[in-house]
């Protein structure tokens, strides 16, 4: 009777055909899901493909495409301004130069477009790195055709005690801008150093910025004023972001105070700070000779000027530090030498038995001040007293 039971719905079976899995489970009250419908649903592996690579491209998360595209971009920026300014006189970009910019930014495009990134991520640095190495080729150079108070660059010759400057700087400077160009042959006696000032000449337009100098007093005979600058070309002027870029060679003037501050304070109408110098004079002779050394190594063998790493404030520092025999702490005050004053002090290099505002105050020196001290002397005093005159003050 059972198997009669089996062949009868076998039979059944056959006649009513393939039933769909949902069928089947309606028919014995479970529950099947439908395959088909699971795969229509879902997408293959074929569809995701596409998608992860474009997530790949994408260059993962937020963060990590904006890192590459702002360090990226800061690459790229400096390759290109070191590319445009490095061009010829005074940086004018050439057609040569004008097409090796368009080439290396079109390659930028195309590793940014169309490269994987981990081939871009390796690529434009390496390039970047490329450009660096062959700017890094330019040689500084002596013969370039200088502007006139950077025409000459100055010899130093030490016999003990003595020191004989060539190229001495000795400009004239008249009321009326004249200029009477004078370079001489000074001696110097060692011996009779008396001590040193240090000179910050801010900025007009950014205080914070500022050229510095120091000036060497002598018990006979006159100062010695040094200024550290950045050599500029016939018709070239001076600019803090065209000398990150290997712009300038660096030289050191060595010439009077009438000159090197009665300029700044007359012709320019610059204020300055003249501070005394607290240091002993065996420090003070030892600063001087690192100074006049590396001045004659200049004379001989250029070197390039660089707004962060060999500037008119930096060099100071690094010769005081060799005079000293120890390291000065690093302050941001050093690369904003507006107020490197006041760092100096704090370090005790000046006078500190009172408050700095008043040691500033005092150290101010404009072309009107001077004026003032000049009529309230009995005679006619030269610059470098007047600039150190207290007593009117």
């Amino acid at each position: 009777m059972g198997e009669w039971l089996d062949g009868a719905e076998r039979n059944r079976a056959r006649e009513m055909g393939p039933r769909l899995p949902s069928q089947i489970a309606g028919r014995f009250g479970g529950r099947v899901t439908d395959r088909s419908s699971v795969s229509s649903s879902a997408p293959t592996s074929a569809e995701t493909a596409p998608a992860a690579r474009r997530g790949r491209g994408t260059g993962g998360t937020g963060g990590a495409r904006v890192a590459r595209f702002v360090v990226g971009g800061l690459i790229v920026l400096w390759s290109t301004i070191s590319m445009l300014l490095l061009a010829g006189p005074h940086g004018t970009p050439g057609i040569p130069r004008l097409a090796a910019v368009a080439v290396w930014i079109l390659c930028v495009y195309l590793l940014a477009r169309h490269a994987p990134p981990l081939a871009s991520l390796i690529a434009l640095p390496t390039l970047a790195l490329a450009i660096v190495w062959g700017l890094r080729q330019i040689p500084p150079r002596l013969d370039r055709s200088w502007a006139e108070d950077h025409a000459q660059a100055p010899s130093v010759a030490l016999d003990g005690d003595l020191v004989t400057i060539g190229d001495f700087r000795s400009f004239r400077h008249s009321e009326d801008g004249q200029i009477e160009a004078r370079w001489e042959s000074r001696t110097f006696d060692l011996g009779t150093l008396e001590g040193c000032d240090y000179i910050v000449v801010p900025f007009p337009e950014n205080p914070k910025l500022a050229h510095t100098m120091v000036s060497f007093r002598f018990a006979e005979g006159p100062n010695l004023a040094l200024s550290v600058e950045a050599r500029r070309e016939v018709g070239e002027a001076y600019s803090v972001v065209r000398a990150l870029f290997r712009q300038y060679e660096l030289i050191y003037v060595i010439g009077n105070e009438e000159d090197l501050l009665g300029s700044r304070l007359f012709a320019r109408g610059d204020a300055l700070y003249l501070h005394p110098v607290v240091a002993d004079v065996a420090v003070v002779r030892s600063f001087l000779v690192d100074l006049l050394m590396t001045a004659a190594e200049l004379h001989g063998t250029p070197r390039w000027y660089h707004t962060l790493r060999s500037n008119c404030t930096t060099s100071l520092v690094q010769s005081f530090e060799r005079a000293r025999g120890e390291r000065l702490p690093w302050d941001l005050r050093i690369l904003l030498p507006g107020g490197s004053d006041e760092l100096v002090y704090d370090l005790g290099i000046l006078e500190s038995t009172r408050p700095f505002a008043d040691l500033r105050r005092e150290a101010r020196v404009d072309a009107s001040l001077l004026e003032e001290r000049s009529a309230v002397c009995a005679v006619r005093e030269n610059l470098s007293t007047l600039l150190r005159h207290r007593s009117s003050d």
